[in-house]
């Protein structure tokens, strides 16, 4: 058997990041932060302990990837603002639309976040991470509101973010009874973005 190739190793590398980030979402979003040991992640990913170390340093810096990663995508939902041809109504109308569309399709991922806030070791790693994400976040939606002439557009960034936080609890321990589709109508018309 020859040797794997430069692009075959990467391929093989990619993957077990993946199955090792996979692996702890599932565990710190069910058990929690704080009650999944390394080794635990390991076993789960299929991986060694050590190969997860040559890919992370520790626990810490993999919770901190796995919220990096949804933080990214939550930037993601929002096309470049920049974008003139885009009407900001636009822009916010396809931010709520990706977002429910997300959320309904990551469901481990909005676990995850919603069950981190409450746990204080988790807390501990990620607070500063989590205040800066947010401020990003709330920073793209004060763009846009300010864009569509509301009077005080930080306040309603602000609102805007408490109402899918609270959309999306109540979605996470609601389930299949939580009209869903209905809120994200509510959302649209709300903020009259309505086609």
């Amino acid at each position: 058997m020859s040797p794997k190739t430069k692009k075959q190793n990467e391929v093989i590398r990619q993957q077990s990041i993946a199955a090792i980030k996979q692996a702890a979402l599932n565990l710190f979003a069910h058990k929690g932060y704080g009650n999944t040991s390394i080794s635990a992640i390991a076993k789960e990913a299929n991986v060694s302990k050590g190969l997860m170390y040559n890919y992370f340093d520790s626990k810490q810096a993999l919770l901190l990837a796995i919220i990096d990663d949804a933080a990214n995508l939550g930037q993601d939902l929002l096309p470049n603002l920049q974008d003139a041809s885009i009407l900001p109504k636009e822009h916010l109308r396809n931010f709520i639309n990706n977002t429910f569309l997300w959320v309904k399709g990551n469901m481990d991922y909005h676990k995850l976040i919603a069950s981190l806030i409450f746990q204080e070791a988790a807390l501990e790693v990620m607070g500063d991470f989590i205040k800066l994400k947010a401020a990003m976040h709330i920073q793209l939606a004060e763009q846009l509101f300010q864009k569509m002439g509301y009077e005080d557009p930080r306040i309603m960034a602000f609102e805007f973010g408490a109402l899918l936080d609270g959309i999306f609890m109540a979605y996470l321990s609601l389930k299949e009874f939580y009209p869903l589709e209905e809120m994200r109508q509510v959302m649209l018309k709300k903020y009259d973005l309505m086609e």
